[in-house]
């Protein structure tokens, strides 16, 4: 984050954009770009009505840089977090589909199997009733 402050700062970039993967309620992600850096609203107008005259200790430019470096750090480890969130919602629903997919592959198995073993019982009881009619 120190690079991008200092370019941004010596103004050799206008603005820095974030791109990260969204957490979406049901699992889905979505892909999401975010201005991370683009302050010229907030120091674009200063006298502005309801302005005032602030006095910081020990000067503004300290206190703002030390400011800007935590909420970038913390803007980072939030879309960080958002991220793996999103990450692990759509491991879990792959792994809910393919529970699911398995567990309908199994009762067709078993349907398949059931029907096969009734067709293997009745052909021999036919058998069993037909050379039971040849000997009487």
């Amino acid at each position: 984050t120190a690079d991008l402050v200092g370019s941004f700062l010596s103004r050799k970039t206008d603005s820095v954009e974030l791109l990260y993967t969204s957490f979406r309620v049901g699992g889905t992600g979505q892909n999401r770009v975010v201005p991370f850096l683009g302050l010229g609203r907030l120091l674009a107008d200063k006298t502005g009505e309801g302005s005032a005259d602030f006095i910081f200790e020990p000067d503004f430019e300290s206190v703002f840089l030390s400011l800007l470096s935590r909420y970038l750090e913390g803007k980072i480890y939030i879309s960080l977090l958002e991220s793996l969130t999103s990450e692990y919602a759509a491991r879990m629903t792959a792994m809910k589909q393919a529970t699911e997919n398995g567990e309908e592959v199994l009762d067709d198995l078993k349907l398949l199997r059931n029907k096969t073993r009734q067709a293997t019982i009745t052909r021999e009881l036919s058998e069993i009733v037909s050379g039971a009619s040849v000997l009487v």
